[in-house]
């Protein structure tokens, strides 16, 4: 359906760039024309190929929830449209165009929260709590804020290159009317939810229609930007206001209509004696790819701090298809060094995994090879899981203690991707991608075999496995960079792309996940020994997603 969606505004867009400046309105409608009968055959193309029968409940209809649910839609419709429909109707031609362009660009504001409101539809008609709501508004709420902070930044341009450049804007009005459209997406957010809910104050849109109507009795632009940005902002207090207001004890099973069980997808049980037993008190995995001259010497500062644990340690290093021959650098060392080679290059994750899978050890994590962090941090992590109720000590760059100097750029996308990662997973982590971590043995393999990345995603995904599984606190330690980053950053947007690819991939993946290690039915052992059999599986999802 998205594929369905992007070709059809691509082609819209394309074909009306081309038609639009010769034929005029003709040529635009053209476009449009053909860019939904685009849209419709791509979908209906793929629904028929993929269409699949949907188990459940079956979920009665009532005639008052067609209609709650036809005038909320209306009035949210109604509100978007305010700003277009009233600047036509109050302002001088010569001005008209310019406010309904800037309307028309900051209503993107508007459909990005509404996109989020559609994915977490049925949820909310499944499991209508505040914490599904919550982690929906602070996503709605990030994308729309950020839309309306980017046309913020330089609406003129953003007109011209919509409209032509015939076209003018005031920076005021762009910024008043991107506000409230991005406020006005969080509320059509809370109106799914309270549509799913079956409450009739979804209905509550329509009150901003009677605030926005105020705007007849402005002349000015930024007058009547003003009225409609109060009205959109007042309305989205109200219903995300009513919609935080509902109580998942206050909604009976015949108001909502619950799905049976389903039974949840686990690995194939294979025999539990094909999995390492424990006979160690650490392992540590350091995955290495081209590690240098750098390596022996994280090896050797590991083996140095795992020196006074009680109980004895390993370090498994995975050569992650490296060209350097730097695995030659440990070849001397004592027997609690175990090498192991990947023939290719896979990623840090698949490194990771690949180790864990071998390790140990009654605690397992895990260093960079690189040489960035020192390995005394190790101690801390180990001193942490010593305490009742913790499954994860991780290292990190951004509490109280660290050693770190980092570039500005560095920490702007640090604290972006921190944001994301809070909205999305709903866990408070500082710094998900540090790369020291360690977690208790049951607890891994009771996430390892969910996780599918490869990449350096898997340090997200581990996490938010733990938050899904509920398997107890994350506690952060500070760490200490032996080589600090240089100034500038070396972050590619390729890079970038990539990493908030990943993390969304790992949120849609997430929701199939069962929510607690229990519903899986095997024991953390058995885990641990099906995850070579769930490779193919792995993979298969990653794809799919």
């Amino acid at each position: 359906m998205a594929l369905a969606v992007v070709a059809g505004a691509g082609t819209r867009i394309a074909l009306g760039s081309l038609l639009t400046p010769t034929v005029g309105a003709v040529g635009a409608m053209v476009a449009t024309l053909v860019g939904e009968a685009i849209s419709t055959v791509t979908a209906a193309a793929f629904l028929g190929r993929h269409t699949v029968r949907l188990q459940g409940p079956r979920l009665g209809l009532r005639p008052r929830d067609t209609w709650v649910a036809f005038v909320a839609q209306l009035g949210l419709w109604a509100l978007a449209a305010s700003a277009v429909l009233l600047g036509r109707r109050v302002l001088p031609s010569a001005t008209a165009g310019d406010f309904a362009a800037t309307a028309t660009l900051a209503s993107a504001a508007f459909f990005l929260p509404m996109a989020v409101a559609v994915a977490y539809f049925p949820r909310f008609a499944t499991r209508p709590d505040q914490a599904v709501l919550r982690r929906a508004l602070r996503l709605a709420a990030l994308l729309g804020g950020g839309t309306a902070a980017v046309l913020a930044v330089a609406p003129a341009t953003s007109v011209r290159a919509l409209g032509g450049p015939s076209f003018r804007t005031d920076h005021l009005v762009a910024v008043l009317l991107a506000s409230g459209a991005a406020a006005l997406g969080c509320a059509g957010v809370a109106t799914y939810f309270l549509l799913a809910a079956r409450r009739l104050c979804a209905l509550a849109v329509w009150g901003g229609i009677g605030l926005c109507l105020g705007g007849l009795l402005t002349s000015s632009p930024r007058a009547l930007a003003g009225v409609v940005a109060a009205g959109t902002i007042g309305t989205a207090t109200t219903v995300v206001g009513a919609a935080l207001r509902v109580r998942r004890d206050t909604l009976s099973p015949r108001s909502l209509p619950l799905p049976a069980p389903v039974a949840v997808p686990s690995p194939v049980p294979v025999p539990v004696h094909l999995v390492p037993a424990p006979t160690c008190a650490v392992s540590v995995v350091v995955p290495s790819f081209n590690g240098g001259g750098a390596l022996r010497p994280t090896v050797l500062g590991i083996l140095r701090t795992l020196d006074g644990i009680p109980g004895g340690s390993e370090v498994i290093v995975v050569i992650d298809g490296s060209t350097d021959g730097s695995e030659q650098t440990l070849r001397d060392l004592d027997d609690r060094v175990v090498v192991e080679r990947l023939p290719e290059n896979r990623g840090k994750g698949a490194a990771v995994r690949h180790g864990a899978e071998r390790a140990r050890g009654t605690l397992v994590g895990f260093l960079d090879g690189d040489g960035d962090i020192e390995p005394e941090v190790l101690g801390r992590l180990v001193a942490v899981l010593g305490e009742p109720g913790t499954w994860a000590a991780i290292g990190s760059k951004r509490v109280e203690g660290a050693d770190v100097r980092t570039s500005v750029g560095r920490r702007v996308l640090s604290a972006a991707y921190r944001l994301l990662v809070l909205t999305l997973f709903d866990f408070a982590v500082s710094d998900t991608q540090c790369g020291a971590k360690l977690f208790r043995r049951e607890a891994l393999l009771a996430t390892l075999p969910w996780a599918c990345e490869e990449g350096f995603a898997l340090d997200v995904e581990l996490l938010a496995l733990g938050r899904r599984f509920d398997l107890g606190a994350i506690v952060e330690v500070p760490v200490r960079l032996a080589r600090p980053e240089a100034a500038p950053s070396s972050v590619s947007a390729r890079a970038v792309v990539r990493t908030l690819r990943d993390t969304f991939r790992i949120w849609s993946r997430l929701q199939d996940a069962p929510a607690t290690v229990c519903d899986t039915g095997w024991g953390a052992e058995a885990a641990l020994a099906a995850m070579a059999q769930r490779a193919p599986r792995r993979k298969e999802l990653a794809c799919a997603s």
